[in-house]
């Protein structure tokens, strides 16, 4: 799994989630059918994150942050 977030004002790029492997349920939780995580981007704005598994798209989402 991976995340990538991009800034819709400025294109810059950034891992959000470097690539690895799931390997045991996140707390709370008793199977790998969810995950959670959290991390920061670098300053506020519009941002489109970008889920990949086993290095596929699998999702987006975009998100306002505060600036």
């Amino acid at each position: 799994m991976a995340i990538y977030a991009y800034h819709k004002e400025t294109g810059e790029k950034i891992t959000a989630v470097s690539p690895f492997t799931i390997k045991e349920p996140s707390p709370g939780y008793s199977s790998l059918e969810r995950f959670t995580t959290t991390f920061e981007v670098p300053f506020g704005g519009l941002w489109r994150y970008e889920v990949f598994l086993n290095d596929k798209f699998y999702a987006d989402a975009i998100l306002l942050v505060k600036k």
